[in-house]
């Protein structure tokens, strides 16, 4: 039985499109492949998992890694190792400053739905080392400085506690009001 779910697309196919998070993208190609595996009579092997993998990355992408030695051993490295070597080519360490100022800067945009603003938001504070319970009562500030409408900041800025749920329910009963 085929799997009926598409393959996330491609990694980096247009040199002048946005380029997606390679840790998004990474996790959505690995999970496609276990989704493939559950799917087949035969796993797929760890040479087909590195082709796929290379042809996921797309035309830009495949620009980029070609010239790295892997590339050799696609045939013959385990697709963990061959994975690996890929993530190390397109993983960029993150400078804790800057993911911490870009978190900081970011502001909902006019059209932007209180969903797509808090998932940027989110994006945003993964780069950011906050702990668990630091992460949410950030979100929600990041929500309150960030929000596009005055009126919804003023009344977020009447509550008397940092509540990350409470607020996402007054900023979307305000989005929908």
């Amino acid at each position: 039985m085929a799997s009926k779910i598409a393959s996330p697309r491609p990694y980096w196919d247009d040199p002048s499109g946005p380029l997606q998070s390679f840790k998004t993208w990474f996790t959505l190609l690995d999970g496609w492949f276990q989704i493939q595996d559950i799917d087949r009579q035969t796993p797929l092997t760890d040479k087909q998992k590195n082709h796929m993998l290379l042809l996921s990355l797309g035309s830009e992408g495949m620009k980029i890694f070609q010239s790295n030695p892997a590339m050799e051993s696609v045939n013959d490295m385990s697709y963990e190792d061959f994975s690996k070597e890929v993530k190390e080519a397109f993983v960029i360490p993150t400078n804790p400053v800057r993911a911490h100022f870009d978190l900081f800067q970011r502001r909902q945009h006019p059209t932007e739905t209180v969903s797509e603003f808090l998932s940027s938001l989110r994006t945003l504070a993964a780069d950011c080392v906050f702990c668990n319970d630091c992460n949410q009562k950030m979100l929600a500030t990041m929500l309150v400085v960030g929000c596009s409408s005055k009126d919804t900041q003023e009344k977020l800025l009447t509550e008397k506690e940092i509540d990350f749920d409470r607020f996402i329910s007054i900023l979307k009963a305000e989005e929908s009001a």
